[in-house]
């Protein structure tokens, strides 16, 4: 479905349909972006990696001084109740909570705002645009580029919450988008390559999978699912700081996120990766992320939902 099409959302205490839900003007999501949230795939029916999703939620809200109108229990009852009413099989979950409703940008405690924190769950296709899945679908590679814009700094804003304030990464992808590139990648304030737009990075060199240190990027649930399931194969896997000529001169580079899980990239600034098609090791960790969201969902559709 797309998102301006009947689905059903959870709005504010209750579900509702998605054309009926309405926010104020003056949200501080909506003016500042002054929130928290997630997107979670769900795959096969089920959503994956739930609870770590919902750690990063969480631990979001705490980083941002925001308290959450709902246990986690109930999170999650509610993200499985929004996947069973729109019966979402290949889709995705995005749980969102505003700090609530207050015009002034420094007056935020909660005896300041005229409305308290908001959750809304809405539900929605999966975030593969059309071209990705195009060159999934092809056996393709992506076209990428380095983008001008720097990542901010974990010690302006941490790295690790995923909030509701995403300029820097849309910058980033506005600079992707002129390049007329599939994938932009993102540097740190050193010339290190952090992350993609709004994807985690992987290179591959000499049979080794190597992606940037936790520091200054949004630590992905596929990142980590891929990093578990690579070393169960038994490949060595780094974290280390590289800058973009290690980027450019890589075996294979891929990207990878909740929304787009594998995408290989052959070429970068006019630089061909490998032979320019997805190599060996990414093609095998494809085949192995989709199998793993497929026997993760066949486990959690048979615990119960509460």
């Amino acid at each position: 479905m797309e998102p301006s099409e009947k689905g059903i959302c959870y709005f504010d205490g209750k579900y509702i349909p998605v054309t009926e839900a309405r926010i104020s003007i003056h949200d501080r999501c909506y003016l500042y972006g002054d929130g928290i949230f997630e997107g979670i795939p769900v795959r096969y029916g089920g959503p994956f990696k739930l609870d770590m999703h919902l750690t990063r939620l969480f631990n979001g809200l705490a980083y941002l001084k925001i308290e959450s109108p709902v246990s986690r229990d109930e999170m999650r009852v509610i993200i499985l109740e929004v996947i069973r009413m729109n019966k979402l099989v290949n889709g995705y979950i995005r749980p969102q909570i505003s700090r609530g409703v207050g015009l002034s940008a420094d007056k935020w405690e909660a005896d300041e705002l005229k409305r308290g924190p908001m959750l809304v769950v809405m539900p929605g296709p999966p975030v593969l645009n059309i071209q990705a899945d195009y060159i999934r679908k092809a056996g393709q590679a992506a076209k990428g580029t380095v983008v001008s814009v720097r990542r901010i700094p974990p010690a302006c804003m941490s790295s690790a919450a995923k909030t509701c304030n995403y300029l820097n990464n849309i910058l980033g992808a506005i600079d992707r988008t002129a390049a007329g590139a599939d994938v932009g990648f993102m540097l740190d304030m050193y010339g290190n390559v952090a992350e993609g737009v709004a994807y985690n990075v992987f290179i591959v060199q000499n049979n080794t999978l190597v992606t940037p240190t936790e520091k200054n990027i949004l630590v992905g649930c596929t990142r980590a699912a891929i990093i578990e399931i690579a070393g169960r194969e038994g490949y060595e896997i780094r974290e280390y700081d590289f800058d973009v000529l290690r980027l450019y001169a890589a075996d294979e580079v891929f990207i990878a996120s909740s929304g787009l899980d594998i995408i290989a990239v052959g070429e970068i600034d006019g630089r061909i990766i490998g032979n320019g098609k997805p190599g060996p090791i990414t093609v095998k960790l494809m085949k192995l992320l989709d199998e793993e969201m497929a026997k993760e969902a066949r486990q959690f559709t048979k615990r119960p939902r509460s």
